[in-house]
């Protein structure tokens, strides 16, 4: 499995530098039988390296998930050239992109302000439904995932945001620049390409609320979830 190691250093607005360490690993497990050959693939990713014990560990059960799913998949049924059903069922790695591309770019909002996406209407966001009414989306750049940020591009810390409720749009994902011309918050999402480039609206972690979580210590609405630790978040993921 191959293994990338290194270092991402960030600095906030008052000069302060954040350094993290970041283990990604490529991973698959690949099972044959009578012939039949199938593939798992996945990935490791902590923005801050482990230490060997707990590397160990969680690799161990990475791979007992991979193998399972290798497994499963020798006995499953091939998709056939032209199929007809009425739902189709993804995993998370696949839905992330599905979300990723479909609702986390458009929502960006230097393209809803020059209409580079559909969410955008003379320079406004759209008051539109992207989905059905359980769906709820957020983005949250303090979890530990790909879109993990200790302070963007503009010296903002990122929080955590909802995007869709209800399956409806209710934000954008906002840098310093278009949060002020939206009478918005920023939401510690700027990227910057070099420091030759202006900062760019890009989404942090973005992901689909679990519909089976729970709010802690309280029996509020499963769309509370502004409210949720991050803890109870990043083990839903």
């Amino acid at each position: 499995f191959p293994s990338h190691d290194s270092g991402q250093y960030f600095m906030d607005s008052s000069q302060q530098t954040f350094v993290t360490r970041v283990c990604q690993i490529s991973t698959n497990a690949t099972c044959t039988e009578k012939g039949e050959k199938r593939s798992a693939y996945g990935r490791y990713l902590k923005n801050h390296f482990p230490d060997a014990q707990t590397l160990r560990v969680d690799l161990a059960a990475h791979f007992r998930k991979l193998t399972q799913q290798s497994i499963a998949l020798l006995s499953a049924d091939l998709v056939p050239e032209d199929p007809e059903y009425d739902y189709l069922a993804v995993d998370a790695d696949l839905l992330g992109l599905i979300l990723h591309e479909a609702i986390g770019h458009a929502a960006e909002g230097d393209l809803i302000e020059t209409c580079a996406s559909g969410f955008g209407h003379n320079g406004k966001m759209r008051d539109i439904d992207v989905g059905p009414q359980w769906l709820d989306i957020l983005i949250d750049g303090t979890l530990d995932n790909c879109g993990y940020l200790p302070v963007d591009a503009e010296g903002v810390v990122p929080r955590r945001k909802m995007l869709v409720r209800g399956g409806k749009l209710v934000d954008a994902i906002h840098t310093r620049h278009t949060a002020k011309r939206a009478g918005k918050a920023p939401d510690g999402c700027a990227r910057i390409q070099s420091l030759q480039h202006p900062s760019l609206n890009r989404m942090t972690s973005i992901w689909v609320c679990p519909e089976n979580a729970k709010a802690p210590e309280n029996s509020r609405a499963l769309t509370q979830w502004d409210d949720l630790p991050s803890d109870v978040i990043q083990k839903s993921l």
